[in-house]
């Protein structure tokens, strides 16, 4: 709860499966819980999608799933898809950021535009 008084924005990551859509209500209703009590009214950014892959049906379904709670919440699904990566992985198991290995991924790509996707939405240039 503390982190949730501390932020001013959210962004949700919510991997490609189904098991990741279970916990997704009750995070929205923490949300709302800290929105009533907390000091100041947090937002949520939007919706990530992560270990993304456009070809599974799988997929799809948890994106249309997230398209609708994000309307139902009041918020977006990112553009930016962060794509299922197995060098994101492989980076993450030596510790290192996946910017500094020498073999760089679509996903690394998908964070540098995720990044220019929410300097846009907060109207930092």
């Amino acid at each position: 709860m503390n982190d949730f008084n501390a932020a001013d924005y959210i962004i949700v990551p919510v991997n490609a499966s189904a098991f990741s859509l279970q916990g997704l209500s009750s995070l929205f209703e923490i949300i709302e819980v800290v929105n009533q009590r907390g000091k100041h009214k947090i937002d949520v950014l939007g919706i990530l999608l992560t270990r993304y892959n456009p070809r599974t049906k799988l997929a799809q379904e948890v994106l249309e799933t997230l398209y609708n709670t994000a309307r139902s919440q009041g918020t977006c699904v990112f553009s930016t898809k962060i794509r299922q990566s197995v060098k994101i992985e492989v980076s993450q198991a030596k510790r290192i950021s996946p910017y500094l290995d020498e073999t760089k991924s679509n996903a690394s790509d998908d964070y540098m535009a995720l990044a220019d996707e929410i300097l846009n939405k907060l109207s930092i240039t």
